[in-house]
């Protein structure tokens, strides 16, 4: 899988075939663990402002997001 976007301890987003991997990091006062989530190439726009407020909103509501992640995590 190809890295096209990365922001530290925030995301990484590689591309596969036709998709795109969204694995984005969660803070736990504890530990820190990365969750993955799947978008169409039609769906993300690509740019890293772009990124790091979908990444905000997907720690702010993941459920929201449920049916997109890929579990285990990649």
């Amino acid at each position: 899988m190809e890295v096209v976007l990365k922001s530290s301890w925030d995301f990484i987003l590689r591309k596969k075939e036709n998709y795109y991997i969204f694995n984005v990091v969660f803070c736990n006062s504890a530990i820190d663990y990365s969750r993955s989530f799947k978008f169409l190439e039609d769906e993300i726009k690509i740019e890293l402002e772009s990124m790091k407020n979908l990444s905000e909103e997907i720690r702010k509501n993941p459920d929201n997001y449920a049916d997109r992640e890929i579990i285990p995590s990649i």
